[in-house]
């Protein structure tokens, strides 16, 4: 991890970002929603702060949702690979505009879809309490596989998530003050976009 990942507004932005997590999720949970919402702040950090800093908030949520729903334990690396694909699309830009925000999150809800459910159909053979979790339950209710439910179910279910998720954070960024955006070690990059769909 470079110095330049965690400067002071990285620093800063680390726990604010854990607490939207925490919050959201748990509001989305409660309502068992079939999508989660537990990463705008992962996504966030690791496109104006880079790969480790992500992972920090990424694995602190994890650990903090175990005390609402225990069964998150073996979820946490999804987290770790959500800010590895943002890192990477961020690299592309991935967030500077409206229609690549909306690509990057079906990017990285098929990633992470993929890999959520292939830990729900190993660890919990297909069965999860989340909203995902019912629409599982009425596709095997139809006839279909319990793999092919489930890895249905958490794929849609986490394109859903991304999408939303990667548009929350395309219109933090244009919010985000001109000075306050470029302080981020990958800030000024999403400056000049921002700029644009202002304008």
């Amino acid at each position: 991890m470079s110095a330049k990942q965690m400067n002071k507004m990285t620093l800063y932005v680390i726990p604010i970002a854990i607490a939207l997590n925490i919050v959201v999720s748990n509001i989305v949970f409660a309502l068992k929603l079939p999508i989660w919402l537990d990463s705008i702040g992962v996504v966030l950090t690791a496109v104006i702060s880079g790969f480790w800093p992500a992972t920090i908030v990424g694995v602190i949520t994890g650990l903090a949702s175990l005390i609402t729903n225990p069964s998150n334990i073996f979820y946490i690396p999804l987290f770790v690979i959500t800010g590895g694909v943002a890192t990477i699309l961020s690299h592309y830009n991935g967030y500077s505009t409206f229609l690549r925000s909306l690509l990057s999150g079906i990017i990285g809800g098929i990633t992470t879809g993929v890999s959520g459910s292939l830990i729900t159909i190993i660890v919990y053979h297909g069965l999860s309490s989340t909203g995902t979790g019912i629409i599982a339950g009425l596709l095997r209710q139809i006839g279909a596989p319990n793999w092919l439910a489930a890895m249905s179910a958490g794929v849609s279910g986490d394109i859903t998530d991304k999408v939303i998720t990667a548009l929350v954070v395309f219109y933090i960024l244009i919010a985000l003050p001109q000075r306050t955006l470029a302080k981020f070690p990958n800030g000024e990059k999403y400056l000049h976009s921002r700029q644009k769909v202002t304008k």
